[in-house]
């Protein structure tokens, strides 16, 4: 959880000199509202995950896609 707050701070800090930001990060409540505010767009997407410890479970998950754009 620190850091995706350190992740969130520095996307704010470089907001505030204008340099575009674009954050790939797994689909939580907890990401959410850690960018909850007008300074970001969150978007849902599909990505394709290969890595899992039960085979099953390979496959497309829920991803934000956060930009300051």
């Amino acid at each position: 959880m620190v850091q995706q707050k350190e992740l969130r701070d520095l996307a704010i800090s470089l907001t505030h000199k204008n340099v575009k930001v674009m954050i790939s990060n797994s689909s939580s409540e907890i990401t959410k509202e850690l960018y909850k505010s007008k300074t970001f767009k969150i978007r849902t997407v599909r990505a394709g995950r290969a890595i899992n410890s039960n085979g099953k479970k390979r496959g497309k998950v829920d991803e934000f896609i956060i930009t300051n754009y």
